[in-house]
């Protein structure tokens, strides 16, 4: 389990982290590549889902929209719903390795040369490390991967009471874990990509210290949900929650020499 991401977020009780995942050369140059244009002009963002647990077009299109300037694509970036995944049934308790692996079988989206790839995967069952209370939503690793686990994501915003809120809760949060998940791949919190400023948490790595960004390490339950729907309300174009401390890290290698 040395691989698992530090990437879980859960929308009842504290939030907890795995260990993570230190950069390698490759993941190195798979990062840089994602976020400037000389090598990798475009962005395909691979999406695999059980059916019933895609992720909602909104979300897709609000990913792309938050992303596009955050990294140079003059290409353009692109969510593709690929491939459908078998189901494993609500009761599945998926191992790491049963992801890692799944993920292998499922990575077959043919891109450009031109492209950079990411692959995203939409699952039902949950999580072997989540418990009652602390639910994992989201796993990042190896630079390349993300599984969302879109069931336990819908059973707890069922929780909401009001239905006309559900909704909005409900898209805010798969959104909101979608991005976490995508700001580790991008190399974030000192995942990678140095930091212009020091922000990291030190009492949990590779994420960020202030409680107002995506990549911070955990939020109450309520605190998720609200928070992302006040976001989203507050600004026309879609904003995907990194702070300006993530922002200038990126920018810091956007903007650099190769």
């Amino acid at each position: 389990m040395a691989r698992r991401a530090a990437a879980l977020l859960v929308l009842v009780g504290l939030a907890s982290c795995g260990p993570g995942v230190g950069p390698d050369p490759a993941g190195l140059a798979r990062f840089v590549d994602y976020l400037r244009a000389d090598r990798h002009a475009r962005l395909v963002i691979e999406v695999d889902a059980v059916p019933g647990f895609e992720p909602r077009a909104t979300t897709a299109r609000d990913l792309v929209l938050g992303l596009d300037g955050l990294v140079d694509k003059p290409g353009g970036i692109e969510a593709v719903l690929d491939g459908s995944l078998a189901a494993a049934g609500s009761d599945h308790a998926w191992t790491f390795d049963e992801l890692v692996d799944l993920a292998r079988a499922t990575d077959d989206l043919a891109v450009p040369g031109d492209a950079g790839k990411m692959h995203v995967l939409f699952g039902d069952g949950h999580d072997e490390a989540g418990v009652p209370g602390n639910e994992t939503l989201g796993l990042a690793w190896d630079y390349t991967t993300i599984v969302v686990f879109a069931e336990t994501v819908a059973d707890a915003c069922a929780r909401v009471t009001d239905p006309e809120a559900r909704e909005a809760v409900c898209a805010a949060t798969e959104l909101w874990v979608w991005t976490h998940e995508t700001g580790h791949l991008l190399g974030l919190v000192n995942l990678g990509v140095p930091m212009v400023t020091d922000h990291e948490d030190p009492d949990h790595p590779r994420h960020d210290v202030a409680d107002d960004c995506v990549m911070y390490w955990a939020n109450r339950g309520s605190a998720i949900p609200l928070k992302v729907i006040r976001r989203l309300a507050a600004h026309a174009t879609p904003t995907l929650g990194f702070d300006a401390a993530c922002q200038a890290d990126l920018a810091a290698i956007r903007e650099g020499s190769p």
